[in-house]
């Protein structure tokens, strides 16, 4: 019985420790996963200098996003950031509704070029539209869930000091 006791506990432990490090690590975790999804996708390098995400307050910041231009386009990127905030009521994440109370887009470039009749965002859009397309051709082999769509609430959401 004593052999149990330990070995439950050594798991709860273990447990533990193992939600502690996703946690301590979970702004790595972000930072990693748009840079390489987000080059997957676009089909362009895709840079992120910081993130810093806190899921109990539901706040989120991201500071020097930046989406590189397509084969062909001749500038260093298509998109910039300086800063993207966003803050979401946590609670809602578990209901029908989601409330984002506000998106704060700050210092946005955006660097538009065309090339060869094709313009830099457009190639990028069409990019992010065809590995749309192959996680859809996945999807459909999987089955579907049935239930209610979630619905997103913005309250406020507001783009400062944007250049083009």
């Amino acid at each position: 019985m004593k052999m149990i006791i330990k070995l439950i506990s050594a798991l709860v432990i273990l447990g533990i420790i193992v939600i502690v490090a996703l946690y301590l690590s979970l702004n790595k975790i972000v930072e990693k996963g748009i840079t390489t999804f987000g080059s997957q996708a676009t089909l362009t390098e895709v840079t992120l200098k910081k993130s810093n995400i806190s899921l109990f307050s539901g706040k989120g910041e991201l500071k020097g996003l930046v989406v590189g231009n397509p084969i062909g386009f001749s500038s260093n990127h298509a998109l910039s950031f300086d800063r993207i905030k966003v803050s979401v009521d946590v609670k809602s994440v578990f209901s029908d509704n989601i409330l984002i109370k506000e998106i704060l887009i700050d210092r946005p470039k955006i660097s538009y070029e065309l090339a060869e009749k094709k313009s830099n965002i457009q190639t990028i859009l069409n990019n992010i539209n065809s590995s749309e397309k192959k996680e859809e051709k996945v999807e459909k082999t999987e089955s579907k869930k049935s239930g209610s769509q979630k619905k997103v609430i913005i309250d406020l959401f507001k783009i400062t000091n944007g250049k083009i």
